[in-house]
């Protein structure tokens, strides 16, 4: 669904399936995101769009956090979303075919969050051994 964002801009949602590279597109709202149908977009009567939490038992991770209560979803910015089995990106935008041609699922930047930086790329298929890798250096070095 596109927002009347400003007289010329007009904002539209979806997300993105990241092992499946597919993309889904918001046609109306609520807009069920993911397979598990574990959470939702909600657009207020403001015009504010948000992410709700569908189903207590399932764990949706938004950015990495855990999450039970609404959050905001603010135009032009990237959300990673985890949930059941599936890695998704998020994003709210007037040019969502330009962020989709930018998008490379043969190249991750990893990032360890708590020392803030990165420690490297990978193909997606490799991000599991590659984590598993850093772990291990990391808890070598402690």
């Amino acid at each position: 669904m596109n927002l009347g964002f400003g007289k010329h801009q007009q904002i539209g949602y979806c997300y993105v399936d990241c092992v499946g590279m597919q993309r889904y597109d918001a046609a109306e709202f609520p807009c069920v995101v993911g397979n598990a149908a574990a959470c939702h977009l909600q657009q207020a009567k403001t015009g504010s769009v948000s992410i709700h939490k569908t189903r207590p038992d399932e764990v949706v991770l938004l950015n990495g956090v855990a999450t039970t209560a609404p959050q905001a979803i603010e135009p032009a910015t990237h959300y990673s979303i985890k949930t059941g089995d599936q890695f998704i990106i998020l994003r709210g935008d007037g040019d969502l075919d330009t962020w989709i041609r930018s998008l490379n699922f043969q190249r991750w930047i990893l990032q360890d969050l708590k020392q803030a930086r990165i420690v490297g790329t990978a193909p997606f298929s490799g991000i599991p051994a590659y984590s598993q890798q850093h772990r291990s250096e990391t808890l070598r070095q402690s």
